[in-house]
């Protein structure tokens, strides 16, 4: 892929070494592995969010902006973590304050 897109960048300088076929190549190689990595990351989206066997057939989360307690837990424990540590100081922050 750098490969093609340098030739295609710099189309002038490899014209004065290579014929104008070469291009051509390089510009069907260039937009076909363009076109397999939109695909890749669209499959790979697909599979994750909707068809993934730990949550299908999908959860709502994109809809309503919610996670559940499990969720979370499992798939993002660090950022559960903060939110307890958080909680835990602003609990013992209202403590002190009555």
């Amino acid at each position: 892929m750098i490969g093609s897109g340098l030739c295609l960048w710099f189309e002038g300088i490899v014209l004065k070494f290579f014929p104008k076929y070469f291009l051509d190549v390089a510009h069907e190689m260039h937009s076909d592995e363009a076109m397999l990595a939109t695909l890749a990351i669209v499959i790979w989206h697909f599979y994750n969010v909707h068809f993934n066997p730990d949550r299908f057939p999908g959860t709502l989360m994109w809809w309503h902006g919610q996670i559940s307690e499990h969720e979370i837990k499992e798939e993002h424990p660090l950022e559960y973590e903060e939110i307890l540590a958080k909680r835990s100081k602003a609990d013992a922050g209202e403590v002190v304050h009555r």
